[in-house]
């Protein structure tokens, strides 16, 4: 893709493509519904229904499913194809607007752009920027990187669409005997689970299942043959033949065959996340009166044991640890979370025991990983009441289980409330997690551990609108007292992660040049005063919490910790992305002010702690007025007449482009014209005023 086709490009076609084949698909499932209430279904049962009878009925049946097996198939392909088209569009749409922001960059310090993408820069235009020594090479190198991903991501694309149409045949018959040959496999495997040996298993079924892995029909038929009860106890059978084999391999008694083992329990867990999705053509009966869901939950809630267990568990952890490896629906995970909670609920140490079996010790912690790709199910499990968020945020110390599993917890939480609108459920559940993580009571276990703290960086980061205008003083209406007095504290400790810190600080500076530059365009200066001012008290916060973590780690981990924050500090990451997404309007940033933002987050500190604690606050402080400077003068919201010198036509000579001569102008109009430095002024002691405010309130003074 070269820098023509990118700029001509129509992402709406492809928007209307998705729209029709989208109504194309829903058309066909419909014929294939149908076909089977009106069809298949009433001629199904020849022996009982009476509608049609005898040899030829027999001989019907076959064909007759095929034709239905190949009219389910055809409207899934035909579904497959409109979010990957949309998916598409959306994604041409923003190396569009990344594209038009380089272009408007190189032309705003005097740079042409030809329509072929060919870079011109001029000896004066050169001159004018000595802090870029090869100007027309460093924005070529821009709009090539750009097209590189561009078209990298039209390969991805057209890999996606032959993926999803494939080469499945959809010829009634051919379709009739995959489906048939699938029944054979799930058949086959189902004894392997129930009877094989150790060495039948490894050798067999890890094949058997990757060769029909994203086969619904397989995956159905399986779990049917085992049923409910049956899907527990291969599970429990495949942790102790898992615990086995390690005991025979520490014991130097043959071969480990983890791998092989490993594999399965990893299949199975994808293939049970398929047949239990009440969406898919084919599953187990997922209704609530339905005797496969309710053996499964029934041998979930038992304990089992044998030679290879030391203590006896349950069932639930075995399925626990399955629920890590696929994508589980909203219906299955309802279930099993609310049986899962109870147990604990009811017996605190349900689920910790001694074994040698291969089970999961921490069953939840796999809950919240499979919570992690359903938001739909975490919000549900997270809204039940408020302290069920408290007690998640805090069971992993209380337990003793690993610290990682409350960054799992915090993950859940993030799928739960990512975006959700001010005052909704999803944002209860996100203010309700600040609280409790924030809370300075006596008995509150307060703040999360080291391992979570970047997890917790991401669900603020998820919030990012409204964390920022919690900084906004008396007109944040969004967040509870509450919120507002955790908030502080919380934000401190995050920082004290590098990745946290850089990942919110990136977000947090691409959002609010987005709103200042809405606020400029709209020639409103006190609503820009009032961004950046919210910029600074959350930019204090979080360099007070980075400067402790600096004075901490001074001796042994500064130069670690530097290095993390210039890995993590790179434009175009989901922070940024998510943050400028937010915004309407925000579309006409340029990425190359948006970097240029970003390499504040990048610094290099000089001999000692105090130092460096200082040239925290100094660099964000710096930036923040830089920018509100060349805001206040290019949109003229100082609201003085400029000198016919300083202007270029109707607007003002950029700061970069000016001559030294401009320049000697500038600064004599400025001295007579305190409006530009008193509007840059306030936002410097806004800075100011919240640094002071996070000093307190990371040591609890406020």
């Amino acid at each position: 893709m070269d820098f023509a086709d990118l700029m001509r490009a129509k992402p709406a076609g492809y928007n209307a493509a998705a729209d029709a084949l989208r109504r194309f698909g829903e058309d066909v499932r419909d014929r294939a519904v149908d076909y089977w209430n009106q069809v298949a279904q009433p001629l199904k049962d020849t022996s009982s229904s009476g509608l049609w009878g005898g040899a030829a009925a027999d001989a019907a049946q076959v064909p007759m499913m095929d034709l239905q097996l190949a009219l389910n198939r055809a409207a899934d392909q035909i579904e497959a194809v409109p979010q990957i088209l949309t998916q598409y569009a959306s994604d041409l749409e923003g190396f569009q607007r990344r594209l038009d922001g380089i272009v408007a960059e190189a032309r705003t310090v005097g740079a042409e752009i030809s329509d072929t993408g060919q870079v011109t820069v001029s000896a004066q235009v050169q001159q004018n920027n000595p802090d870029r020594p090869d100007l027309a090479q460093e924005i070529a190198n821009d709009i090539a990187r750009l097209l590189e991903q561009a078209t990298q991501r039209d390969v991805d694309c057209s890999v996606e669409l032959r993926d999803a149409l494939a080469d499945e045949t959809l010829d009634a018959h051919d379709v009739g005997t995959q489906y048939r040959d699938a029944i054979k496999d799930a058949n086959r495997a189902a004894r392997l689970l129930q009877e094989g040996s150790l060495n039948d298993m490894s050798d067999t079924l890890p094949a058997l299942l990757r060769e029909n892995a994203d086969n619904p029909e397989f995956a159905a038929a399986l779990f049917n043959q085992l049923g409910g009860k049956g899907t527990v106890e291969a599970l429990e059978r495949l942790a102790m033949l898992r615990g086995m084999d390690e005991g025979f391999a520490r014991a130097g008694a043959g071969r480990s065959q983890a791998d092989e083992l490993d594999a399965i329990h990893t299949e199975l867990g994808k293939a049970l996340a398929m047949a239990t999705d009440p969406d898919s053509a084919f599953h187990v009966d997922m209704s609530a009166d339905s005797k496969w869901m309710h053996d499964f939950r029934a041998a979930g809630k038992e304990t089992f044991g044998g030679s290879a267990v030391t203590d006896p568990v349950t069932g639930y952890q075995v399925i626990g640890g399955v629920l890590r490896n696929g994508t589980f629906s909203e219906e299955f995970l309802d279930v099993v979370s609310d049986d899962m909670y109870a147990m604990e609920q009811s017996d605190p140490d349900v689920f910790k025991v001694a074994t040698d079996a291969k089970v999961d010790p921490n069953p939840l912690d796999g809950l919240m990983v499979a919570m992690e790709k359903n938001p739909e199910a975490a919000t549900e499990f997270f809204s039940q009441t408020p302290e069920r968020i408290d007690y998640m945020l805090d069971r992993n110390g209380a337990h003793g289980h690993e610290e990682s599993g409350q960054a799992h917890v915090i993950d859940a939480i993030d799928a739960a409330t990512r975006g959700a609108d001010p005052g909704s459920q999803r944002a209860e559940i996100f203010e309700r997690a600040v609280q409790h993580v924030g809370d300075r009571s006596a008995d509150a276990v307060g703040l999360v551990n080291h391992q979570a703290r970047e997890s917790m960086g991401q669900l603020l980061q998820g919030q990012m609108g409204q964390v920022h205008d919690a900084f906004g003083g008396a007109d944040n209406v969004n967040f509870d007292p509450a919120t507002d007095a955790a908030l502080n504290r919380v934000i401190g400790d995050v920082a004290h992660s590098p990745e946290a810190y850089a990942r919110l600080a990136n977000a947090e500076r691409a959002y609010t040049v987005a709103n200042m530059h809405a606020a400029a365009e709209a020639g409103n200066a006190d609503v820009l005063v009032n961004e950046a001012k919210k910029m600074g008290g959350l930019m204090a916060q979080l360099d007070a919490g980075r400067a402790e973590a600096l004075g901490q780690e001074w001796d042994e981990r500064q130069e670690d910790y530097n290095n993390r924050v210039n890995a993590i500090a790179q434009i175009g990451g989901l922070a940024v992305d998510h943050a400028l997404g937010a915004v309407p309007g925000a579309d006409d940033i340029t990425r190359p002010l948006v970097d240029h933002l970003v390499e504040s987050a990048k610094v290099d500190y000089s001999e000692n702690a105090i130092a460096d604690q200082s040239g925290v606050f100094d660099d964000s402080r710096g930036d923040l007025k830089e920018v509100a400077k060349n805001y206040i003068w290019n949109y003229q919201l100082h609201g003085q007449d400029l000198p016919e010198s300083l202007m270029r036509g109707s607007d003002p000579v950029p700061f970069n482009e000016m001559t030294a001569d401009q320049r000697e102008t500038l600064n004599t109009w400025m001295r007579d014209h305190a409006k530009f430095d008193q509007l840059a002024g306030d936002i410097e002691g806004a800075y100011n005023e919240g640094a002071a405010h996070a000093r307190l309130s990371q040591t609890g003074g406020a």
